[in-house]
């Protein structure tokens, strides 16, 4: 049992690129003076576990289709820390990309290539650097003495507990809780599923699963490229699905035939011009927007598209076809893989040797590992547990409107919030949103003067 303390105290549940930005804001603010709760990031795997390859999700190898400047400071434009506010996002410079850069003797030459994008694997280099400046592990039995820090540990259970949140967790064969008085949810969650499709699918003789999903086929990507030539079908539209179908144009070339199979037989691109990339940066009047303006911009530009980089090598393989189709049912057999799809009332079904289903990711995972208590008060907020119905009860501090103690979803932030919180563009924006909400107040000491002069 984790000894309990006085001080406030905020969760982040995963070790990833937001959990890192909060933890690296709070470390700046807490060296200006500020006072701000404990900060201790629960993961039950490793830092960037979800960028190095080693977990599913991506094979390291794919390339950040975020610029890397957009690091755990950006946009470096703080505006809830008074006249300090220039100071923070200087400071915040010390955990940037660049700075890491050149931590590692990297930068002239990242220069020089005209700086490409990163694998995921060299991100998840860049946030590990974070971690162990900002967050390192640290023992169970060390946490009451901790300001911030990362618990390896598995949440198997989220409750209240006297108006705080209690966390059931699991380390080995250790069983103890953390008070929390914030959580805040972050990672992708599990893979969408859909009807028919089965968690543990027959394999193929060279030992492939013939259905895998847009997490574990990057853990197979090594045997495909023993394969003779295959037919292999994509569920998909968005960046996951893309990244899927570059990898297997880079195995087999022109030899197999690839269908990306989704619901409007498009392709679309990623707008990347100023005025959209903008709104990821800085969401100031999105809020004006229209509901149906919101999420058409949100799939135009977010969900649903490739990046540019994705789509110009996919527009020159002449072997990959985009069918338009929604699927009702998945099918597999020891030998092929039967996808049943609706397009205009008519419902067909195809075949493959393969088919990886890559339609995005479950960000209400946490829902299940919530008591029935905490379940009730969440529909008593919201109404529902549905992602719809969530989405649009985010607070301005990315916490749910209504629920107490506050639980804070980025995840799910960006139809009501601004498209740039569930993803990379704006980590620096979602540290201050969260951290502002807790903040007691302008600092003490020298900053003091400074801040009441400025403000």
């Amino acid at each position: 049992m984790v000894q309990k303390s006085l001080e406030q105290t905020l969760v982040v549940l995963g070790a990833g690129p937001k959990a890192l930005a909060i933890a690296a804001k709070r470390n700046v603010l807490a060296a200006l003076g500020w006072k701000l709760p404990r900060v201790f990031i629960v993961e039950a795997k490793n830092v960037a576990a979800h960028w190095s390859g080693k977990n599913g999700y991506t094979d390291g190898n794919q390339a950040l289709g975020t610029p890397p400047q957009k690091d755990v400071g950006f946009p470096y434009s703080s505006s809830c820390w008074g006249g300090a506010n220039a100071e923070v996002d200087c400071r915040m410079l010390a955990f940037s990309w660049t700075t890491f850069q050149v931590a590692c003797r990297r930068f002239a030459g990242w220069i020089d290539r005209h700086q490409p994008a990163p694998t995921h694997a060299e991100w998840g280099r860049y946030l590990e650097w974070v971690a162990q400046i900002v967050a390192p592990v640290i023992p169970i039995s060390g946490l009451p003495s901790k300001q911030t820090g990362i618990i390896q540990a598995s949440v198997q259970q989220i409750d209240i507990r006297k108006s705080r949140w209690s966390l059931a967790c699991t380390f080995n064969n250790l069983k103890f809780r953390i008070g929390s008085d914030g959580l805040v949810v972050t990672g992708p969650g599990p893979p969408r599923t859909f009807p028919g499709q089965s968690k543990n699918p027959p394999m193929s003789s060279q030992g492939i699963p013939r259905l895998t999903d847009g997490r574990s086929f990057w853990t197979y990507l090594g045997r495909f490229r023993s394969l003779p030539p295959p037919s292999i079908g994509i569920v998909g539209a968005g960046e996951t699905a893309a990244s899927v179908a570059v990898a297997l144009v880079q195995i087999f070339g022109p030899s197999c035939n690839i269908e990306v199979i989704n619901p409007s037989g498009m392709a679309y691109s990623r707008g990347e011009s100023f005025v959209e990339n903008r709104l990821f940066t800085d969401p100031r009047g999105w809020t004006a927007r229209s509901k149906a303006d919101r999420l058409e911009f949100v799939e135009r530009t977010d969900r649903g598209v490739f990046s540019l980089q994705a789509k110009s090598i996919l527009d020159r393989a002449e072997n990959v076809e985009t069918v338009a189709g929604r699927v009702e049912r998945i099918d597999a057999s020891k030998t092929k893989v039967a996808v049943t799809t609706s397009y205009d009332g008519k419902v067909s079904t195809s075949s493959y040797d393969y088919l990886i289903v890559a339609a995005g990711f479950d960000p209400l995972w946490f829902v299940s590992i919530l008591s029935s208590t905490v379940q009730d008060r969440l529909k008593l907020a919201v109404g529902s547990t549905t992602k719809e119905a969530i989405q649009e009860k985010i607070s301005p501090d990315l916490s749910i409107t209504g629920l107490v103690p506050r639980l804070h979803l980025p995840m799910l932030a960006g139809f009501a919030q601004g498209p740039g919180f569930p993803n990379l563009s704006s980590l620096g924006l979602l540290s201050d949103r969260v951290l502002a909400t807790y903040s007691t107040g302008v600092p003490t000491g020298a900053m003091a003067t400074q801040v009441s002069r400025e403000a």
